[in-house]
Order: C-alpha cells, then sequence, then structure tokens
C-alpha cells in the first residue's frame, strides 16, 4: 500500500462504524463501541446472541483492519446471569 493510500486511525474508525451500521444482521450498531490505534480496531459492547457478535466482527474485518475483542472475548447475552 503506497504511503498516500494509508489512512489514519479516525478514518479507519469511521469505515468500521459506517460498516457496523448498515450490517443488517446487527440489531443496535451502536451498542458496539469502536476504538483504533496503529490500524487495529477494537470492539467492545453488549450484543444479544452470538450470531451478532460474529457479524459485527467479520463487518469490521472487510474494512481490512485487524479486529481484537477487548477483555471479554465472549458476547454478553442480555438479561442472562452470566
Amino acid at each position: 500500500m503506497a504511503y498516500k493510500d494509508r489512512v489514519t486511525d479516525e478514518q479507519l474508525e469511521e469505515r468500521v462504524r459506517a460498516t457496523l451500521d448498515r450490517e443488517p444482521r446487527i440489531e443496535n450498531p451502536r451498542d458496539v463501541a469502536i476504538t483504533v490505534a496503529a490500524g487495529a480496531a477494537t470492539l467492545r459492547g453488549t450484543l444479544p446472541s452470538f450470531k451478532q457478535r460474529h457479524a459485527a466482527v467479520q463487518a469490521a474485518k472487510k474494512v481490512g483492519s485487524p479486529v481484537d475483542l477487548g477483555v471479554n472475548r465472549a458476547a454478553r447475552f442480555l438479561g442472562s446471569a452470566c
């Protein structure tokens, strides 16, 4: 990738957000917080199912960023005792 083609962390965050917002498998994409540092996106939040969690990760990867799920690597289920 040429230098002029590189994107800033802020641009990458905007691209990941836009991709998540367009993903129909995610009911509330704004429940996912996105931070980007050194070209790698970290997703944090609570989604109601592992299917939506998987959709969020796949959507972020479409942008071309390595994706980390932060400290909690499992989706938390809304209303669960876990």
